[in-house]
């Protein structure tokens, strides 16, 4: 696909991570079609992309805004970040130049995948970075450390010196003696020189003794070399980290949403707490009513019992005690009767 990305592979991320940080991605088109672009991240609320999706004309490049939303605390150094950016493209047809952005990249993931071409940005958190060491000065005086460099150069010569004698005496080839004149200067030139000690300078001794041998004895230099003074660091204690950035004002929507939630709570809170307690009077109600109930029941049970056994000992009752009757006996009443009958019906 005929796109470059700048960066083409990873967004670097520097700390502290509690502030909000800024990352500019370049989309550049290189071929001679439109392009549509769309920008995935895989934590959307961690990242605001401005644009995420929109078209590259040919030769032309698109800028993408990714911001950083800042965390709460600043991780630890070695936290490693694993998020990612995908960026999809795909070649802008003629036939699909009428349809919206939205309606193309729809049309695109749901029946034209072979075309969409796809590229993957990663989010690397860089290491904070370590203090500046500060420099402390030697205690020993410049012209000291001059002086043990003029005498660390003789000595040198002189064992070099020494050494070439002996190997004189093994009946080598002599070497060609220097005339007294330049022998003069040359000693001259080691009496006004400043050379380079390895244990106070960090240039090396091949290229200090390479520009000796190829100065012209006749003209020896004028100007001495000047020696760089070795300044030893001494290693410090790690700055305390920045402190945390103080923090925002409240916003006073969101605190008169939250109040207004919280008021909304308390009121349902209330109604629950209402209703619990008209719970609570229906139960004790309930109970007092099924006590009666059980009183009752047991009152009925004992008229029962009562009543089934009240026949048995009146029948008892009445069968051991013969009661008087009062009165005349049948036969008598009928004798009256008649004779009443009879003398009324001859006298009257």
């Amino acid at each position: 696909m005929s796109v470059v990305l700048d960066p083409p592979s990873q967004l670097l991320f520097k700390r502290p991570l509690t502030q909000p940080i800024e990352h500019i991605l370049h989309l550049q088109n290189v071929g001679t079609e439109p392009l549509a672009f769309k920008v995935k991240t895989t934590t959307p609320k961690q990242y605001c992309v401005k644009p995420n999706v929109g078209i590259i004309a040919p030769s032309s490049q698109a800028e993408v805004q990714v911001v950083f939303q800042p965390f709460a605390e600043e991780p630890a150094p070695d936290f490693k970040c694993k998020d990612k950016f995908l960026v999809q493209t795909a070649q802008v047809k003629s036939e699909w130049s009428e349809l919206s952005i939205a309606q193309f990249w729809t049309l695109i993931e749901m029946d034209y995948q072979e075309v969409i071409s796809r590229r993957k940005v990663k989010c690397v958190f860089l290491p904070p970075e370590l203090p500046q060491e500060p420099f402390t000065t030697n205690d020993t005086p410049l012209h000291e450390l001059a002086q043990h460099t003029r005498n660390g150069a003789r000595s040198s010569i002189n064992d070099r010196g020494g050494n070439m004698a002996t190997t004189n005496d093994d009946d080598d080839p002599p070497s060609p003696t220097i005339p007294s004149t330049a022998d003069s200067n040359f000693k001259s030139f080691y009496s006004t020189t400043k050379l380079f000690d390895p244990s106070v300078s960090t240039t090396s001794l091949f290229s200090t003794h390479t520009a000796i041998a190829s100065t012209p004895v006749q003209q020896p230099p004028q100007r001495p070399l000047m020696t760089t003074p070795y300044y030893p660091t001494v290693s410090s204690a790690p700055s305390p980290a920045p402190p945390l950035p103080p923090p925002s004002p409240p916003n006073a929507t969101l605190l008169q949403q939250l109040r207004d939630e919280n008021d909304q709570l308390q009121q349902q809170l209330a109604a629950v707490r209402s209703h619990n307690s008209s719970l609570g009077q229906q139960l004790t109600k309930e109970q007092s009513e099924l006590k009666s109930a059980h009183v009752l029941t047991e009152r009925l049970q004992q008229k029962i019992k009562l009543l089934e056994t009240a026949p048995l000992t009146t029948t008892a009752a009445m069968r051991s005690s013969q009661l008087p009757v009062d009165g005349y006996p049948p036969q008598v009443l009928l004798s009256v009767s008649a004779l009443v009958f009879i003398a009324t019906l001859l006298f009257f």
